[in-house]
Formats: structure tokens, sequence, C-alpha cells
């Protein structure tokens, strides 16, 4: 059953603290719990299954990360784009020319998405619960927000905006 913050708020126990793990990483996933739960297929060695198709991972990228407050590799792609503008600086190489280089982060976040998402909710989780933080803290930190979402892409956009302008 997955819990959402209204059912939560309903019941008087947004400021208690969650009972395990699982109800914590239920609250901090959001509504989509069920279908990230049918996405990992935990296995008996209690690990998610590796691959699978993520669409948000995928089409999204970077800003699906951010979107679920995974800045970490948010960054990383951030970096992967830094990484190929210096390149080109450095060597006259423009590596965003070739099509296959630029899909490499969209397959990656697409088929390891959910896995590297699992991976990144249960530490955080682990981190809050001995934290004892409240279900009010699970539910705010957690879930997808489309304004990380929208920050992340902006902040795209005002780069390749200045990139363009200083060396294109």
């Amino acid at each position: 059953m997955a819990h959402d913050s209204a059912e939560v708020a309903n019941t008087g126990q947004l400021h208690e603290t969650p009972i395990d793990e699982k109800e914590a990483l239920e609250l901090y996933v959001g509504r989509k719990y069920e279908d990230y739960k049918k996405k990992w297929a935990i296995g008996r060695n209690g690990k998610p299954t590796l691959i699978s198709l993520n669409l948000g991972g995928l089409f999204g990228t970077f800003c699906w990360s951010a979107g679920r407050a995974m800045y970490v590799y948010a960054s990383f792609f951030f970096i992967f784009i830094l990484f190929t503008d210096l390149l080109f600086l450095t060597t006259g190489y423009p590596l965003w020319e070739d099509t296959a280089y630029a899909i490499v982060p969209l397959v990656i976040y697409g088929v390891f998405g959910n896995y590297n998402y699992h991976h990144f909710a249960t530490q955080k989780v682990k981190k809050m619960m001995a934290e004892h933080r409240t279900r009010e803290d699970f539910i705010k930190a957690g879930g997808f927000k489309w304004r990380r979402f929208f920050a992340f892409m902006g902040l795209l956009i005002a780069y390749f905006g200045l990139s363009n302008m200083l060396f294109y």
C-alpha cells in the first residue's frame, strides 16, 4: 500500500517517525511507489533488477534525476556536457556532431535509471531514518517535483545559451 501525503495527513501521523524503512521508502518515493516497486523487481538477493526501462530517465535524463532529488546524478550529466565543451575548446573536435555520443547519456538514464533511483532512495531513507525524521520530512524530501525538474532544465538552457554565445 503506497502512502501519499493526503492519506498520512488524514490519519494525523504526519509528525511521527515511519514504522520501518519500507514505509519510509514508500513515503519518500511518493505516489509512483507501486510502479517503481514493480520496476525494481527485488530478487532473492535483496537487490533490484539492474536493467529496466525508465521513460522519464530516457527522455528527461538529468532533469528527471533532479526531479527525483538525485542532484549528484544530475550533476554527473552536467559535468559530462561541460567536459565535452572543454574538449572541444582544447582540441577543436566537436563531439556533439557525433549522434551516437549524444545518445549515450539518454540510454544510460533510460536503462539504469530505476536501479540508480532505488540505490539513491534506499540510501537516503536509511540516512533519514537514522536521524529519526518524520513522515512529513520523507514526503517533502522525496517524490517527483516539477520545480526541481524545471530548475535544472533552466540551468541547462542557460548554459547552452552562454556556451553558444561564447564559443560558437
